[in-house]
């Protein structure tokens, strides 16, 4: 965790935490030995990434958290915008976007 009790954080400040708990994959779409990830793009922080998982069922039970500063800025982007995760797997030392799905932040 960023914040080890609410004395941790200054005016106006929160956590926001997004889940990526799993996938199911077809199998008439790719091999059982797929290796997988989730990216995703929140705000203005760095791109987040799962661990590589393989296999049709990856559990990546992974959560992506972001120390914001809750001001007009971010209540507007969250207001307005989408959250976009993009699941791809790895092909050779490159990746390949099997799919994605967006979010409403509202």
């Amino acid at each position: 965790s960023l914040a080890a009790s609410e004395s941790d954080f200054g005016p106006g400040e929160n956590l926001v935490e997004v889940w990526i708990m799993g996938a199911v994959l077809n199998e008439n779409k790719v091999e059982p030995s797929v290796t997988t990830f989730v990216m995703l793009d929140f705000y203005d922080y760095e791109t987040q990434t799962s661990p590589l998982l393989t296999g049709l069922t990856p559990n990546f039970d992974f959560a992506a958290t972001y120390r914001v500063k809750v001001d007009h800025l971010f209540m507007r982007y969250m207001s307005s915008e989408t959250l976009t995760l993009e699941l791809n797997r790895t092909k050779h030392a490159d990746c390949e976007l099997l799919g994605q799905c967006t979010l409403s932040l509202r």
